[in-house]
């Protein structure tokens, strides 16, 4: 009976939303801090490094940064008071759309821009992959693609067929 949503005494269909929201509010800026925290972006780098980017992809992460986001996650769920049946039904949905943007599907045009809206989309995060930095720091959104626009980081590309996956040495040197 600790946490945030004990405190609020929500109906549980009205605190099982708010919880999908804090934790991908979350998610956006445990994303954000990996690309901008040098010790945490050398860590996080090895999700980038792909220069085929498929649903692996969304699984590859170093041992690090699994453990400290692990850690820090485990702090938040004390804290928000979230429930086991509210943690289920965040990585549910979390994985489905993470296993989703990271795959080489391509929607057709229509249909990334009315997803897009609401969710990030396979094309959305394309774009975080490119080794240009300026996109790979951009579409942190791990489910809601709102909160890129919320916090201005949401970037679109026109030559989704020009992106370059990975990361460059020379961007490297850029980062520092």
């Amino acid at each position: 009976q600790f946490g945030l949503l004990h405190f609020l005494k929500l109906p549980n269909f009205a605190a099982a939303i708010l919880a999908i929201f804090l934790l991908d509010g979350w998610m956006y800026l445990w994303h954000r801090a990996n690309h901008t925290i040098p010790f945490l972006w050398s860590l996080h780098r090895i999700h980038h490094a792909d220069r085929e980017m498929d649903v692996t992809t969304a699984v590859r992460f170093h041992t690090g940064e699994v453990l400290i986001s692990s850690g820090l996650r485990l702090l938040l769920v004390v804290m928000l008071g979230l429930s086991l049946p509210q943690i289920l039904l965040y990585d549910t949905l979390l994985i489905v759309v993470i296993f989703l943007h990271h795959s080489n599907i391509n929607f057709p045009i229509w249909l990334d821009q009315f997803l897009r809206i609401v969710i990030t989309t396979p094309a959305l995060h394309r774009v975080h992959h490119s080794v240009i930095t300026s996109e790979t720091n951009s579409n942190f959104g791990s489910v809601f693609s709102f909160w890129d626009r919320i916090a201005n980081t949401f970037r679109l590309r026109d030559d989704m067929s020009l992106i370059i996956y990975g990361v460059e040495i020379s961007e490297e040197i850029d980062r520092r």
